[in-house]
Formats: C-alpha cells, sequence, structure tokens
C-alpha cells in the first residue's frame, strides 16, 4: 500500500477516535502554477454518475487550461479539449491527443482511487492518462506520461469557493474537511505554547494526542501585517505556510500545494492588543512526493490571544 492509498484510511480510523473523544476551468494560463482570485469556483457543470465507457469521457466534455503543476515540469500543452464524441485533444502537445475510437482502454477506478483511466498509443508506446474526479464529479486533475517518459501532474480547476460548515467552529483552534472527514483540533495553552499572534505575525499549531500515533496537528503561520479582512495566497511571495500532520504522515499547501487563507476579523482589547483572530481558508494539500492534492473547501480558525 503506498502513502497516497493508505492515507484516506488512516483519515478514516483518525476521525472516529476525535469523535469519541470531543463528542476550470477557463481561458487564460500558462501551464505554470498560478494563484487564482479568491473563491473562484470550478465551471464545469457535468458529472458522470454512474457513467460507463466511452460515456465516461463525453460526460466530461469542454475545455480547460493548466492552473497547478504538482508532478514534473511544466506541460506543453496549453489546452486540453475533451470533445462530446470523446476525444481528447491537447493543444501543444499533439502526441498526446486521441480520436475517441483510437482509446484502447477505459478503466474506471473512480470509486477506490477517484480516477479514471485511459489507455492511449500504439503496442509500442502504450501509455496511460488518468483523469482525476472531485468529490462534485468534475474532472480536477490530468496525470500521464509524456513521450520521453517523464511524469506529468497538471490541475485544471481553481481553488475551490469557501464554504461555511458550522460543525468545524471552534472557540480556538483550527479545523478542515480531507477527503470527507473532519478534523477540528483545539489549541491547548500546554502543547500549543508556542501560538501566538502580533500585528505582523500570526502562528498557530493545534494539536490533539500529542506525541501518539494517532497524532493530530494543524499549523498555520502568516509572517505579514495581521489586518482584516485581508486574504493571504500560499507561493505568491508571501510567507504564508498550512500543514495538517497525522501520525507520521504529513499534507502541505507549500508549492507544490496551493491556499488561500483569509483573515475575516479582529476583536481588540482596549489598549490595543489582540483579544481573537478569526477566519477562512481553501487550499490543495499535497504529500511527499506529490500526488493528486486533497483539497479543502470549509477551512476555518480562530485563535483567542488571551
Amino acid at each position: 500500500m503506498t502513502p497516497y492509498t493508505a492515507f484516506p484510511c488512516l483519515l478514516l480510523f483518525s476521525a472516529l477516535l476525535l469523535a469519541a473523544c470531543d463528542g476550470s476551468s477557463s481561458a487564460g494560463g500558462t501551464g505554470q502554477p498560478t494563484d487564482p482570485p479568491e473563491g473562484t469556483p470550478p465551471t464545469q457543470e457535468l458529472t458522470c454518475g454512474d457513467a460507463s465507457g466511452t460515456v465516461l469521457i463525453t460526460c466530461l466534455s469542454g475545455t480547460y487550461t493548466p492552473r497547478n503543476v504538482y508532478i514534473g515540469p511544466g506541460p506543453a500543452w496549453t489546452q486540453l479539449v475533451i470533445g462530446s464524441d470523446g476525444s481528447l485533444f491537447f493543444q501543444g502537445e499533439d502526441d498526446l491527443s486521441v480520436a475517441a475510437t483510437d482509446l484502447l482502454k477505459i478503466e474506471d477506478n473512480r470509486s477506490e482511487a477517484g480516477f479514471i483511466t485511459l489507455t492511449i498509443g500504439d503496442i509500442a508506446d502504450l501509455r496511460k492518462v488518468r483523469l482525476h474526479i472531485w468529490t462534485d464529479g468534475k474532472l480536477s486533475d490530468v496525470e500521464y506520461e509524456d513521450r520521453n517518459g517523464i511524469k506529468h501532474g497538471v490541475t485544471v480547476i481553481d481553488l475551490p469557493q469557501w464554504r461555511h460548515n458550522q460543525a468545524g467552529q471552534l472557540n480556538s483552534g483550527i479545523s478542515g474537511t480531507i477527503g470527507g472527514i473532519l478534523y477540528a483540533v483545539y489549541t491547548d495553552p500546554v502543547a500549543d505554547a508556542n501560538s501566538s499572534a502580533t500585528h505582523s505575525n500570526l502562528d498557530i499549531t493545534a494539536t490533539l494526542r500529542a506525541g501518539t500515533p494517532e497524532e493530530q496537528s494543524w499549523q498555520l503561520s502568516i509572517a505579514a501585517p495581521i489586518q482584516s479582512p485581508r486574504s493571504y495566497h500560499c507561493n505568491n511571495h508571501e510567507d504564508v505556510q498550512l500543514t495538517f500532520h497525522h501520525g507520521a504522515d504529513l499534507l502541505s499547501a507549500t508549492s507544490p500545494g496551493r491556499c488561500i487563507v483569509t483573515i475575516s476579523h479582529i476583536e481588540y482589547l482596549p489598549g490595543g492588543d489582540m483579544d481573537y483572530i478569526d477566519g477562512h481558508f481553501v487550499a490543495e494539500l499535497q504529500t511527499i512526493p506529490p500526488s493528486s492534492p486533497q483539497r479543502i473547501s470549509d477551512g476555518l480558525f480562530r485563535f483567542d490571544a488571551h
């Protein structure tokens, strides 16, 4: 079992323990990593449901532009056009393009792995293209090997639009849903003593069951003027870091991950010191080595400074 297949199992196990303890695609883009505008939702409206065969491809028909690169160098193609007949046209990388009648094999791996596998090429040059499907049923990522055997992983949607999840609201801590499981972890005055907030820096660590194999830990750091309302982008010349530890596993928004962290409200004490800070985030978290990202659309945080 690889780290990528093992991680969802660990997530499910830890969520049960936590409950017991705590009762687009669009024109533009260059094929290089970019930071999308805040809260941009995917634009593809088609879903595949129980489709099979070529219909698995036709239900994804549309034009997709590279939004972020998480495996390998930037792709040679600038647009992926999936036709209503099931054809795939990679503009700028014709040797990946394939007519529907030339697809050698279509495998539906959505239920167990979250992607559709296409076998293309000829007997002397068989290659696979994986079309990753997000939880909303839309195409999110494309993985493949080019003719030189170089692996590529390309995201073709923007970061999800943030949505409020009341179940993740904390008095002081960080929460977010990963792989369909909500992880809401409170800050601990003893275990998380390094958490702090000033006018120029925010550091929040929220840890559960520290030092055990079931440890869960969120970490959010912003090394920039702390203001509200204001949004901070990971990997956009701002020192913003967001990570989630689960036992020995680490997910991070550091490149090739992405995130947008928004401080929505700061409450001040009469003397001008910060009392508490509220905010939310959306993210694509990455493993080491990178794989199809884990997306968070309902991240919440609150830091009680006193």
